[in-house]
């Protein structure tokens, strides 16, 4: 049974169309009529459980959120992410020295990719671009931190 449907409204990301979308029924502590993000098509977001992109949230390419996984804020998460429980992805921001927000999230090889402005890898790529750019100045060393953090709550064992 469908959960949400695509609204009108519609914004276009670096050439792709994303898709706002609205609860069609209950589910979780989502209301039917509730508004949520952002997707580019239904393979984005499952139907089944309690999954949910909100906010200003964006699912994009053949990245999948199911499960109970909720992608919220201003979190953008593409490529071949598979999000399928809340710590699957981390948003932090405003950080850097553009004051953006960043996000490290599970990937279908089990690993950690980031979108952070333009930058769109995995967490190792993110690391090397952080120290060339940055090396242990302020932001370099925020950054790092958020790399630890985000490999503490993904990939890090209870």
């Amino acid at each position: 049974m469908k959960k949400y449907e695509f609204t009108d409204e519609t914004k276009e990301v670096d050439g792709v169309v994303l898709h706002r979308i609205k609860a069609v029924r209950d589910f979780g502590s989502v209301k039917a009529g509730s508004l949520g993000g952002f997707i580019k098509k239904n393979s984005n977001l499952s139907h089944d459980g309690d999954a949910w992109v909100s906010g200003n949230a964006q699912v994009s390419d053949n990245a999948q959120v199911s499960g109970n996984a909720w992608v919220s804020g201003d979190a953008r998460v593409s490529g071949d992410a598979q999000v399928e429980k809340i710590n699957d992805i981390l948003t932090v921001g405003p950080v850097g020295s553009r004051n953006d927000f960043t996000t490290f999230y599970k990937n279908k090889d089990g690993g950690i990719s980031v979108i952070c402005g333009c930058f769109c890898n995995n967490i190792d790529k993110f690391f090397e671009r952080v120290q060339e750019k940055y090396g242990d100045l302020k932001h370099g060393k925020i950054y790092k931190k958020c790399i630890e953090i985000a490999k503490m709550q993904i990939i890090a064992d209870e």
